[in-house]
């Protein structure tokens, strides 16, 4: 009788690992999903580099509710290495006052090292790298000569892949619409 517990045991526990798998998205995920979509629904200007993106608009939060106030800002999210650990940050500095520094970081993630983008035109056809002045026909080269980045005013649909490095499954690939 217990040979056959377990059995049933060991079939639950697979069961719940392949669930796992299929599970909703992380809460860093859902956050990322609704702070990007809130960022490029109230930028103007995008610029990209590997590693980092900047947006530039109307997208500053308030710092306590997090809520939209529509005045100008810069978004920038990075990844940067803190102690031994690689990280996803976003930051936001307010733009009003040239005199300002003041920048809220936020900890978006631990355990990232690949930050990357590609613009969209519609939803099939994918933007012409060479009409960013780029030789390469997407952003994951074999050769990343993405390296030097671009800027251009924030598309309509944009691609974002988050992931542990080149070769792995991004964990956090969306296709995301700014207006």
């Amino acid at each position: 009788m217990s040979i056959a517990m377990m059995g049933v045991l060991s079939s639950m526990s697979a069961q719940r690992r392949v669930l796992l798998d299929y599970r909703t998205p992380s809460t860093w995920q859902t956050f990322l999903a609704r702070e990007l979509r809130q960022d490029l629904a109230h930028g103007e200007q995008l610029s990209y580099r590997p590693g980092e993106i900047r947006l530039t608009g109307y997208g500053a939060t308030d710092r306590v509710s997090g809520e939209p106030l529509h005045r100008p800002a810069e978004i920038t999210y990075l990844i940067r290495r803190i102690g031994n650990r690689s990280c996803l940050l976003r930051a936001e500095r307010l733009t009003t006052d040239p005199l300002t520094t003041a920048t809220r970081v936020e900890l978006v993630c631990v355990g990232v090292s690949l930050l990357e983008i590609q613009p969209l035109q519609s939803s099939k056809e994918e933007l012409d790298w060479a009409e960013l002045g780029l030789e390469v026909e997407s952003p994951r080269s074999e050769t990343e000569d993405i390296t030097r980045g671009f800027e251009m005013a924030v598309p309509s649909r944009l691609r974002i892949v988050v992931g542990t490095d080149e070769k792995s499954k991004p964990v956090f690939d969306e296709v995301l619409s700014s207006r």
